[in-house]
């Protein structure tokens, strides 16, 4: 149950704040001793959807630009495949899943950064009036 309480609430939370659900519940999932395999597979699912409503938002408004949205989704599915036959392939070959463990934490650390930085180039670009 307690374990129950805080997916809950940090699910709630990646919602509010508007980033990727398997950002915050990943490294949670890991904690709570679940498999890596299952715990990056769930919050791969959950980004996917995230992503999925955010386009819906973005074809509702008319803010989407097809050619673009058609390229980047062609690049993803093939990033997806890549990188799913390329962590099966690691783990096969290292015979261990914690390889997967820190690629997770590797690409939120990543993410985080890159978070930071384009916001602080925004930022002193534009100033506070930029964001929307």
């Amino acid at each position: 149950r307690h374990s129950c309480s805080i997916v809950g609430v940090a699910a709630i939370a990646a919602g509010l704040l508007g980033v990727g659900g398997g950002m915050v519940l990943g490294p949670i999932f890991l904690e709570l001793q679940m498999n890596p395999q299952v715990a990056s597979a769930t919050s791969t699912f959950m980004v996917l959807l995230m992503a999925s409503c955010t386009i819906a938002q973005f074809i509702i408004f008319g803010m989407l630009d097809r050619s673009f949205a058609t390229w980047y989704c062609g690049v993803g599915v093939v990033g997806a495949v890549v990188g799913t036959k390329g962590a099966k392939a690691l783990v096969t070959k290292l015979g261990r899943t914690s390889v997967l463990v820190f690629i997770l934490a590797g690409l939120l650390y990543g993410s985080g950064a890159l978070m930071v930085v384009t916001g602080g180039v925004q930022l002193t670009r534009t100033g506070l009036t930029g964001f929307r």
